[in-house]
């Protein structure tokens, strides 16, 4: 029986060597997998890095490719045809300008005409699938010579497919004339005569017109649609109407005083002081900056607000050499800060 026991015992311990083994070999495995683990994500890691760099790459090409899209985008700002207030007036007036400057420039002579109507062709809107029939700017048996002296931007007007810009132009037309003249030449001895002469000599005349030029655009740039032509001059002046605005009441209490004698002080101290002096009076700091002297407040108008007055008044100053005035609308909104008025908004308008 203490055999049996002793047997069993030893291939218990046995059994138990053999167990403990085991996660020996397991362990083994364990770190063979870490291995690849770890072999993988070094792998992934390598091919993630290769791909943002050839992304990067990518995307740095593409955005260059943008920028250069945008800068001719800046060069050439899109502008549609649809709608005449799509043509950039400043744009417009820079393309007319030379066109101008040629067309109002007419020499006499056969190779400065040509190159002159070549010139202005060029500016035209051309037709798609036909020749150009004839030019607008042939100019034949003229007698004399046009100069520009000035071109003035007067006006535009919405046409149909573009704008009619017009311009005011002075120009001088001169004609070669021959004049007959007397002199007085030696006649003998001592004695004189009158003849008759003839010289070259150039009438020129000033005239004023209005040059209309119907402007038309393809998103990329201009081209004249039509022929220009030439009317009078017409005014821009009109009388204009408006209806008269309810005025609130006017402020006539016990700090009307007060305020009219502020009113007086910010002027004079606005027209001589500096815009940093003026920090102490008003929020937004404005001034003439001695540009003016102050003269005189026309008149005033002070209505009560719920967080102070508002005041109206109408300002002249002169200049301070020939001494000749300026008057100005004014309305400025007025606070009590710490027992002294203080300006809060100002604007050069009389607000009714």
């Amino acid at each position: 029986m203490e055999e049996k026991q002793k047997v069993g015992w030893w291939k218990r311990l046995v059994a138990g060597v053999k167990t403990l083994e085991r996660p020996t070999k397991q362990r083994g495995k364990l770190q063979r997998d870490h291995s690849r683990l770890l072999a993988f994500w070094l792998y992934l890691l390598l091919f993630t890095i290769l791909g943002i760099s050839v992304l990067g790459i990518f995307l740095a090409l593409n955005t260059r490719s943008v920028v250069n899209v945008l800068d001719r985008e800046a060069t050439q700002p899109k502008v549609t045809n649809d709608s005449p207030k799509g043509i950039n007036m400043v744009a417009g007036t820079n393309f007319l300008t030379p066109f101008i400057r040629t067309y109002m420039t007419v020499v006499n002579d056969s190779q400065k005409l040509e190159a002159r109507e070549k010139q202005l062709d060029a500016y035209m809107v051309q037709t798609e699938g036909t020749e150009q029939k004839m030019s607008y700017f042939s100019v034949q048996d003229i007698k004399g010579d046009r100069s520009l002296t000035s071109a003035t931007i007067y006006n535009t007007q919405a046409i149909r497919g573009g704008t009619l810009f017009q311009y005011k132009v002075v120009y001088v037309n001169e004609l070669p004339v021959t004049k007959v003249i007397e002199k007085v030449v030696p006649n003998g001895k001592g004695k004189t005569k009158k003849v008759k002469g003839t010289i070259r000599a150039t009438q020129a005349v000033t005239q004023e017109a209005l040059l209309n030029i119907p402007v038309t655009t393809n998103g990329r740039g201009y081209a004249i649609q039509d022929a220009p032509y030439v009317t009078e001059t017409y005014t821009l002046q009109t009388k204009i109407v408006q209806k008269k605005t309810e005025a609130p009441a006017e402020y006539d209490g016990t700090e009307k005083k007060a305020i009219d004698a502020f009113v007086i002080d910010f002027f004079s101290k606005y027209a001589s002081a500096t815009k940093a002096d003026m920090a102490y009076m008003m929020k937004t700091p404005e001034s003439l900056e001695g540009m003016l002297a102050f003269d005189t407040v026309a008149d005033t108008y002070v209505v009560k607000r719920e967080d102070g007055f508002q005041v109206q008044a109408t300002v002249q100053f002169r200049d301070k050499t020939v001494q000749i005035p300026t008057s100005e609308s004014f309305t400025i909104d007025i606070i009590k800060k710490e027992g002294q008025y203080f300006v809060t908004k100002l604007s050069h308008e009389r607000s009714f």
